[in-house]
């Protein structure tokens, strides 16, 4: 009589809760039930393939040990973690073998910290040598045998004796991970990245590129230009000692081809140095790099006009080059930072090594590194030129980088005023798309990442891609980022295999920790901890409405609130992603669930056996979601990567607001909706004027200065003095594929905060920042003109200007200077006014590496807003200028309203080209202009107008 071992087994265990409509129960409860009574003598290997329940035609692990496989296939990551991850389901005693997770967080900081310390980019490379036992338990069935407690029983029919258990073997050598990309690659193998139970007997390895052969030992670097694709195979062979036995079986190697993938085609300049000079500060492991990028000088330590731009957050691995920010806010920006060199600006461009130093570093750690680096700048400017000392600093700081400079220069101040530190310097800070109440990853994500950690799922389409998107989510500065983190009570609320929550999300305790410690320094000016006596401007790159419904670029679509982004119910899985969908306080709404059951070769008795069973339900949770403000394209996309790695990617919305309008912009949380969307739109507040007179101009499309529409409560709505936002969400800091007007528009918003043409200086003291001990020097400048009074600038409220005792102030500006009724310099103070403005020649321009001088004329544009820092050319109604045709070929016609008086054109690098004395309103001109960009300067009823003529 056959009697059918395993089946009988799995009646037994589930017999004992047969009380339920369904059994929950663990992967490795179940395999201990199923197994437990095969003697572990036959199990030397302390691993055994049937304890993952898996099939043998869908297991990596069966497939590599086959070696017909090691010969014929291509390994790349997936494969690798693949393994991995069967070999911890079979091992008889947890914790026993490899983690994949471990193991990828490892290599990870290594290759992170090369890739920010040497420039290099490294392709980890591992071998895996495991054996494994089998239970050919369908074969033991098919010939009536029994077996139990490792003894063989014979058939009732030919007496013959099965033996059903095997010994196999598990080899393979590959990449640990692929998608970066470099102009060259360095291999690099370490000890303990190797997964084998005998690594005395590996003498070193070998890499193959077409017919050429490479000796990598261990921890030794071997750089290979990189083929110019997207992928490239090579092979791998690993050699062994003169002693082992592994000779006899492989004589000397064993080969392997292997594959590796970059994330952009290699012919793109990476390696290119744009950096005049770079350097770094260090505590301990956490560091601060710094490159610059010179402005308007010919000697090299002279750097005496800083413009600090302070890059974002950065996931593990994947790190930024100074070149590549630097283009994002030249190129992307249309000539950004190219125009502020010819200002005579010093570009610094700021990264931090958090994507290396993942569990350590975070906001506050990076926030004492700046302010390190901020004291190095004064120093330094204050060393280089007169006027150094007199330079305050500009900061630009792009995402995670506003909560670290706003923290910086409130450390700064209570030093300053408190411990006789000095002062930090620095007049303007602008937060780009910053995240003032956190940023946002789907929460249902985060909870498919985490659900996946401890439970994985068993057939993915890219391991790799899970270990990294983990990876960010388990990142100390990814947790004080987020508004809802999935562990904010448990580190990770699935560690058991039935879980059913329903929370309130909030934040990570990360998150709390670093506003805590912030909050320490408020100076209780704003209703948020802000640094106090200087400019604050922020950038939106999400939508004015607030919305994402409507005007969105072709092919960005944003699920409603509760809508799913994944519904997939198969045999053996089922799982839901839903954005979020607030619940009044005592409801739920359900945004995860996931349910796993045993391989379908299981499944033939009367319950169904889930091994995992998860379901999030949330109530008060903000519609964060589609709010309206920046998304995260390609690579950034967590939720489009996740739905990847894990369902194969078929969803058509792949889109959520990354920062939502609220938070970039540091909205008062009591003027959001009651009913939990999130969707504000800044002009019903009354945030967007920008001229004088609000009620004959309506409120700009692009930028505001909201104390113009509300003067008596502006502070209570937000803390910055000028805003910018547009009717077009963008990609989170890339403005790549944005529209013209709008990329044009945001960088004379920019420029026109940080040296304008026109500059108005009222309501501010100088000298009453904290101490009347303490000497505060500053010098302004304008390319045309300069006005201080009391009423010169919408840009700022209504006040005077004074200079106090303990103030050092100098105004240059290129035409005039006008002194009116509300400026005051008080007995003691000094005060310079000069006419006089230093316009960058070329030959003192030197031109950052990596950038040829022809792709710097082409790129520089100067600003056609002719309303700059808020001055406006005119306070009477201006006269209309036309310039058409524009593009032209060669001749061109000016038409006004007025009477235009001459008429200057300058090339883009601010050389005249020729002058007229026109005298009418209308003139045609018949200079012949080479191709190129001009800047046609006239002056019209004793006032200037710009436009900008580009020649083809």
């Amino acid at each position: 009589m056959k009697k059918e071992l395993l089946f009988s087994l799995l009646l037994f265990v589930s017999g004992s809760l047969f009380a339920q409509d369904t059994l929950v129960i663990s992967k490795r409860q179940l395999a201990d039930s199923v197994y437990g009574l095969l003697n572990a003598e036959n199990i030397p290997t302390g691993k055994l393939f049937n304890r993952q329940f898996f099939s043998t035609k869908e297991s990596t692990l069966f497939h590599f040990s086959d070696s017909n496989a090691i010969k014929n296939d291509t390994i790349n990551p997936d494969y690798i973690y693949n393994s991995l991850h069967e070999l911890e389901e079979i091992v008889l005693s947890k914790g026993s073998d490899v983690d994949s997770w471990t193991l990828f967080d490892s290599v990870q900081a290594f290759c992170a910290n090369e890739d920010f310390d040497y420039n290099r980019v490294i392709i980890p490379i591992t071998y895996i040598d495991k054996r494994y036992n089998y239970f050919d338990d369908s074969s033991a069935l098919a010939s009536g045998l029994t077996y139990l407690n490792g003894y063989n029983q014979m058939d009732e029919n030919d007496n013959s004796i099965v033996q059903p258990f095997e010994e196999k073997r598990l080899r393979l050598a590959g990449p640990l991970y692929n998608f970066m990309s470099a102009d060259v690659f360095n291999f690099y193998v370490k000890r303990e990245w190797l997964v084998v139970d005998s690594i005395e007997q590996i003498d070193h390895f070998s890499i193959g590129i077409g017919n050429y052969w490479y000796e990598l030992p261990f921890d030794t670097y071997l750089p290979i230009k990189a083929p110019d694709s997207l992928r490239f195979n090579f092979r791998i062979r690993v050699h062994f000692k003169s002693n082992s036995l592994e000779k006899g079986i492989w004589e000397d190697a064993i080969e392997f081809l292997a594959e590796y993938s970059n994330l952009t085609p290699t012919d793109e300049p990476h390696s290119k140095k744009i950096c005049n000079e770079d350097n770094e500060i260090a505590h301990g492991k956490n560091k601060l790099q710094w490159c610059l990028v010179h402005g308007c000088t010919d000697r090299f330590f002279e750097a005496d006009k800083p413009f600090i731009l302070l890059t974002g957050y950065r996931p593990p691995i994947i790190s930024q080059s100074f070149d590549k920010s630097y283009d994002n806010y030249s190129t992307y920006h249309n000539a950004l930072l190219e125009i502020l060199r010819e200002q005579a600006l010093d570009i610094y461009i700021v990264r931090f090594n958090i994507f290396s130093q993942t569990q350590n570093h975070g906001i506050v750690e990076s926030a004492y590194l700046l302010k390190d680096f901020i004291h190095y700048v004064n120093d330094r400017k204050a060393t280089a030129s007169s006027m150094g000392a007199y330079n305050e600093n500009v900061i630009l700081a792009a995402s995670m980088s506003c909560d670290v400079a706003r923290l910086t220069l409130l450390m700064m101040e209570r030093e300053h005023a408190d411990n006789g530190a000095n002062h930090h310097h620095t007049r303007l800070l602008i937060s780009y798309d910053g995240n003032f109440y956190g940023a946002n990853i789907p929460l249902t994500t985060q909870a498919a990442l985490y659900s996946n950690r401890t439970f994985s799922k068993p057939l993915t389409l890219s391991p790799t891609l899970l270990h990294y998107m983990y990876g960010a989510m388990y990142q100390k500065t990814t947790k004080q980022l987020l508004t809802y983190h999935i562990a904010n009570a448990n580190e990770n609320p699935f560690t058991n295999p039935w879980v059913d929550l329903d929370i309130i999300p909030g934040p990570n305790n990360e998150r709390v920790n670093f506003l805590n410690f912030t909050a320490a320094y408020d100076n209780g000016v704003y209703f948020i901890p802000m640094p106090q006596k200087m400019r604050h401007i922020a950038v939106s790159l999400g939508k004015i409405s607030g919305t994402d419904n409507e005007n969105t670029p072709n092919g960005l679509e944003f699920n409603d609130p509760g809508e799913n982004w994944v519904d997939l119910n198969y045999l053996l899985e089922k799982y839901i992603l839903r954005s979020a969908k607030y619940a009044p306080p005592g409801s739920f709404t359900k945004i995860f669930q996931k349910n796993s059951l045993i391989s379908q070769s299981w499944i033939s008795f009367l319950l169904p056996i889930f091994w995992v069973k998860h379901q999030l339900h949330v109530s008060e949770m903000l519609e964060v979601d589609n709010a309206g403000g920046s998304y995260l394209p390609k690579f950034g996309n967590a939720l489009a990567l996740t739905n990847f790695a894990l369902f194969g990617g078929n969803q058509s919305k792949i889109q959520f607001s990354h920062k939502s309008v609220v938070t970039a912009l540091a909205i008062n949380p009591n003027l959001w909706p009651a009913d939990g969307s999130l969707r504000v739109n800044v002009q019903d507040l009354d945030l967007m004027y920008r001229k004088f007179d609000i009620v004959n101009n309506p409120q700009s499309n692009y930028y505001g200065y909201p104390h113009l529409g509300r003067p008596n409560d502006y502070r209570q709505i937000t803390p910055f003095d000028a805003i910018y936002i547009d009717n077009n969400i963008n990609p989170h800091i890339n403005l790549e594929e944005d529209i013209d007007a709008d990329s044009d528009s945001l960088r004379d918003f920019l420029l026109n905060e940080i040296e304008p043409w026109y500059l108005g200086l009222q309501n501010f003291k100088m000298g009453d920042q904290a101490r009347s001990n303490y000497l505060y020097k500053a010098k302004r400048r304008a390319k045309v003109a300069i006005r201080v009074g009391n009423h010169v600038t919408p840009s700022t409220p209504d006040g005077w200007y004074q200079v106090m005792p303990n103030a050092d102030l100098v105004l240059n500006a290129g035409e005039y200077i006008e002194l009116e009724e509300g400026f005051e310099t008080e007995f003691g103070a000094q005060f310079t006014a000069e006419i006089d403005y230093y316009q960058c020649s070329p030959d003192r321009l030197a031109p950052p590496g990596g950038v040829s001088e022809t792709e710097q004329t082409n790129r520089i544009a100067e600003p056609d807003s002719r309303w700059l820092n808020g001055v406006e050319a005119t306070e009477s109604e201006e006269p209309e200028l036309r310039l058409y045709p524009n593009p032209t070929t060669g001749r061109f016609t000016l038409d006004c309203t007025g009477i235009i008086k001459t008429v200057t054109c300058f090339t883009v690098m601010g050389n005249p080209v020729f002058q007229c004395e026109v005298g009418q309103a209308s003139w045609e001109s018949d200079q012949e202009l080479k191709p190129g960009t001009y800047i046609l300067r006239c002056l019209i009823d004793n006032r200037w107008q710009q436009q900008k003529l580009v020649v083809l």
